[in-house]
């Protein structure tokens, strides 16, 4: 019970937290100290094409993470 609330809360608080740090540094990733401590979070985004790029990043990691931890919950469960 308790590994399935941790489970469910990482679902959750990673990719918001990606998404608020990409947020936060979004006008300032140009400077070389804020590329240093995030380039690898928005290496691969255009963020300044569109405005919803920024979601890219969050929405993938909890993509990811929702395909790992769903088997993961239910691998005791006899389903055939």
């Amino acid at each position: 019970m308790i590994s399935g609330i941790i489970m469910g809360l990482t679902v959750f608080i990673f990719p918001w937290l990606s998404y608020l740090v990409a947020k936060k540094y979004r006008n300032r990733l140009d400077e070389p100290e804020v590329k240093a401590r995030i380039g690898n979070l928005t290496l691969v985004i255009h963020l300044y094409r569109h405005p919803r790029a920024i979601f890219y990043h969050a929405v993938f990691l909890g993509r990811r993470l929702l395909f790992v931890i769903v088997p993961t919950m239910f691998v005791n469960i006899p389903i055939f």
